[in-house]
């Protein structure tokens, strides 16, 4: 009788140790819960922006003709300097315009002398070495304003690299692409703004990639520019794609 009573108290102790395992496999998979709703969000966030990158990419392509490819884009950007985002915009933004069938050239003044080696072995680089009338209206099809702080007043080049203004009685198209202020304040003179709306009124299409710069830009330059991807985002989906 006392063996049983035993086995029957070591079976109740066992039932009760179950029991008890499974609540605290159920509490920790609770505990667990907000983790796995955030990596699922971020999952779901992440697919959707991959979509849209994809997306982007198509309906460029579509948008291309034959004629179209193989054009020569001058691709105005800031000054050659010795910087890493500098070099990576130049870099993603001829890489993108050449997977699409394009001929790009990045153009720019030199700033202190600096190494382009690496711009001279992945890039047509052009380097500007007075000043932008070295540019013939024969030597591209297209010109294309370049991403990063392009906006931004460097030096006395400003209106040139910034607005064309070298360019300006050319019929040529313009583009501004994924241009930016350098701040997220207005920095710009009025007699910089009264340039810069004259010279922007030539532009085929004017993109900026910041979209805290939308209202400055449509207070003062009186246009409302499409936010656009920078240009290292555009190679990074080329690679994923890939």
């Amino acid at each position: 009788m006392e063996k049983e009573n035993n086995e029957l108290l070591t079976l109740k102790k066992m039932q009760k140790q179950k029991e008890k395992k499974k609540k605290n496999t159920k509490y920790d998979c609770l505990a667990h819960l907000p983790i796995l709703i955030i990596l699922f969000l971020i999952s779901c966030i992440f697919y959707i922006i991959l979509n849209k990158f994809i997306k982007i990419e198509i309906k460029i392509e579509r948008k291309l003709t034959k004629k179209q490819k193989n054009l020569k884009i001058g691709v105005i950007s800031v000054r050659h300097d010795i910087n890493v985002g500098n070099f990576l915009l130049k870099y993603a933004i001829s890489k993108v315009l050449s997977n699409l069938g394009f001929t790009p050239y990045i153009i720019g003044t030199r700033y202190n002398n600096y190494n382009l080696s690496f711009l001279n072995k992945t890039t047509n680089l052009v380097v500007i070495k007075k000043n932008f009338s070295e540019i013939k209206r024969d030597d591209y099809d297209i010109l294309m304003v370049n991403s990063d702080q392009i906006w931004r007043k460097f030096d006395e080049h400003y209106y040139d690299y910034a607005f064309l203004k070298f360019a300006e009685n050319w019929n040529i198209k313009k583009f501004a692409y994924g241009a930016s202020l350098g701040y997220d304040f207005w920095t710009l003179s009025k007699q910089d703004e009264e340039v810069a709306k004259r010279l922007l009124k030539n532009f085929t299409g004017i993109s900026i990639r910041e979209e805290g710069s939308v209202k400055l830009i449509q207070e003062h330059l009186n246009i409302t520019p499409e936010v656009v991807l920078d240009p290292t985002l555009l190679l990074i989906n080329k690679i994923i794609l890939i």
